[in-house]
């Protein structure tokens, strides 16, 4: 089961896609809301670089694989799956 991280100083909560023991899920952070030229939302950089601190970290576990991606409003995600054939051929 995963729980909430702190990364370079920002929370980031766990939002489970199962039962609350899952591995699969996403982690979320709440940043600034920023605009681009084009007036388009982007995220805010520290948060995005917070996040792509949280899914390095997570691909050094066997099995979890994670991806960046935000959403509007200032929220930033990493999504995590976990990968079964990694896990069951460590465990042979």
């Amino acid at each position: 089961m995963m729980e909430n991280k702190t990364v370079l100083g920002l929370e980031f909560e766990w939002i489970s896609d199962g039962n609350g023991y899952s591995n699969t899920g996403f982690y979320q952070c709440k940043g600034r809301i920023m605009f681009d030229d084009e007036h388009d939302e982007i995220p805010d950089p520290i948060v995005v670089n917070a996040a792509e601190e949280l899914a390095k970290r997570l691909c050094k576990i066997p099995g979890i694989e994670s991806e960046v991606d935000y959403s509007e409003k200032g929220w930033v995600e990493v999504h995590v799956t976990e990968n079964r054939s990694v896990i069951l051929k460590k465990n042979k």
